[in-house]
């Protein structure tokens, strides 16, 4: 899915993600695009794709620091997600839980 979505971005925010060459396939980014990569083991940054920013820390704190530095340069009504994006995103879900949960729950 990431790749999926990095495709219509020039920006994508991975917390807690560790790039695994099996989820990934190693695919390369689309040109131009910046990955701010968030982690709580150093180790996992940079290991399968170079970060622009690196966020080393709990999600939850790191998460919490960042809403808190970024609430006074955000415009109110900027921050809600498009519903046709949120849509989008839970189409996608849907999709994969499709394909996935009879391999999932089978016998």
């Amino acid at each position: 899915m990431a790749h999926k979505f990095a495709q219509q971005t020039d920006c994508l925010f991975a917390v807690g993600n560790g790039f695994r060459d099996m989820a990934t396939s190693m695919k390369p980014w689309p040109a131009g695009l910046k990955l701010i990569h968030s982690h709580i083991d150093w180790s996992e940054i940079h290991r399968s794709y170079m970060a622009d920013v690196a966020l080393v820390g709990d999600a939850k704190a790191a998460l919490a620091d960042l809403a808190a530095a970024l609430e006074d340069r955000l415009p109110k009504d900027k921050r809600s997600v498009k519903p046709e994006v949120a849509l989008e995103v839970a189409k996608a879900k849907q999709e994969w839980l499709d394909m996935w949960m009879p391999l999932l729950t089978s016998d």
